[in-house]
């Protein structure tokens, strides 16, 4: 959950309670996760990497029954994703994941989202992030 600390420093976190900052965690991740504004950004990206995965030896691939694709299921259909296997599917999560978190296009959705949870439960904006890191304008 790294993305957190692209958009909040330490001191802002320290102001939830922790069912809301639980609550923070869980929009942030629902948004990377399931938006298509977020995903839609990074999804040439993963097709990329999709199209490296499945050009591969059909052999050399195994069934998967990893019943939990969540984010693939937005860029992707089932018929698409069912020749990869179980390590094709967290490779191609991963670099989806990792677009996300460097695309400022995703990142500015995720921020809206997460911003605004914050200031309704603290009736302040937050400070923002203190990270070297961070990219978000």
């Amino acid at each position: 959950m790294s993305v957190i600390f692209q958009l909040f420093c330490a001191a802002d976190l320290t102001k939830l309670a922790p069912e809301q900052l639980e609550a923070l965690k869980m929009t942030v991740s629902h948004a990377l996760n399931t938006d298509r504004d977020v995903l839609d950004p990074v999804k040439d990206r993963a097709y990329e990497v999709f199209r490296q995965l499945a050009s591969r030896d059909p052999a050399q691939q195994l069934i998967s029954t990893d019943a939990s694709k969540g984010m693939l299921l937005q860029l992707f259909s089932e018929v698409e994703l069912h020749g990869l296997s179980a390590q094709d599917l967290d490779i191609l999560k991963m670099a989806i994941i990792c677009e996300i978190t460097h695309s400022p296009a995703a990142l500015q959705v995720v921020k809206t989202k997460a911003y605004a949870l914050f200031t309704m439960y603290t009736q302040q904006p937050p400070v923002g992030s203190d990270a070297f890191y961070q990219h978000i304008p």
